[in-house]
């Protein structure tokens, strides 16, 4: 039997309306305790069944995803006509940012808030590293780092030798930052960043 895929058929909105649910990362459950929406209904627009998804029901459907950083039109969800939904570019990062951690052990990230890194990072990146401790770190030197000081700081700086054993010199790349650099120090960990976002400045 061949499938119905036309773009206005309750099976097609409910098709559409699953699309939406994965893009966020949600399951049914997850969606309706965070929105109050009825998990048996939600089911019965998702599978397409008696006329589908009305368009005023969809507009509170869309209004939740909006919260989960998801933009969609109407008429994308209802006809399949404009624009696809997109997933804004905080929400995205964020999640490469979780799967990131599941994925490595003993990482570690940052969110850059200073200019004492440019031009090869910026205030609002996102970056991450995996940590090494004690003679780890040594291969390390010259290498942009997410250190982690014995007071706790978190820091991302170039990394070099020290003068003394197992001591570090921490230094920034905009010479025009008023960051100060810090000589012949002690580290918890560093970390070589691996893993960058930058949100793109759309105008």
């Amino acid at each position: 039997m061949q499938q119905d895929t036309a773009p206005i058929t309750a099976k097609a909105k409910g098709r559409r309306l699953q699309h939406l649910r994965k893009l966020a990362g949600l399951s049914r459950q997850q969606l309706c305790d965070a929105y109050t929406f009825n998990r048996r209904t939600l089911k019965s627009w998702e599978l397409g069944d008696y006329k589908g998804i009305p368009a005023t029901s969809a507009k509170k459907v869309l209004k939740a995803y909006l919260q989960e950083g998801i933009q969609c039109e109407l008429e994308w969800l209802m006809y399949g006509t404009g624009h696809p939904p997109v997933l804004n570019q905080k929400n995205q990062i964020l999640r490469d940012l979780e799967t990131f951690r599941q994925n490595n052990t003993n990482s570690i990230d940052l969110l850059v808030n200073d200019d004492s890194m440019e031009p090869c990072f910026y205030p609002g990146d996102y970056v991450a590293g995996i940590k090494r401790t004690d003679e780890e770190i040594k291969p390390l030197l010259r290498l942009n780092c997410i250190v982690e000081t014995e007071d706790q700081q978190i820091l991302l700086r170039k990394l070099d030798t020290g003068s003394k054993e197992n001591h570090y010199t921490i230094s920034c790349l905009n010479p025009n930052t008023k960051t100060s650099s810090h000589k012949d120090i002690k580290l918890k960990s560093a970390a070589q960043v691996i893993w960058m976002r930058r949100e793109e400045i759309i105008k």
